[in-house]
């Protein structure tokens, strides 16, 4: 199926734009952070959201998706990068 008219990256920013509801909600990155993240990728001039479509049409899309395993979609979800100095 492809992206369409979209380029790669750009449709990892609309997901982006879509998965950090789920990273805010489980506490993963703070919600200043991703809209930080969110207006860079403004700036940038790069999709945040795609055009608003029925769910069922939404997931036939994304059972075409590289990130599905065995009919399960996989997330890639952001997490904040903690670093540990255990000197």
């Amino acid at each position: 199926m492809g992206y369409g008219v979209w380029l790669h990256g750009e449709g990892c920013c609309n997901g982006y734009g879509h998965g950090s509801r789920f990273i805010t909600a489980l506490g993963w990155i703070s919600v200043e952070d991703v809209e930080r993240t969110k207006k860079i990728i403004q700036r940038a001039n790069l999709p945040i959201s795609c055009p608003k479509i029925p769910l069922d049409e939404f997931l036939a899309y994304m059972a075409h998706d590289k990130k599905v395993l065995n009919g399960q979609l996989r997330l890639v979800l952001l997490q904040k990068f903690r670093a540990s100095c255990d000197h």
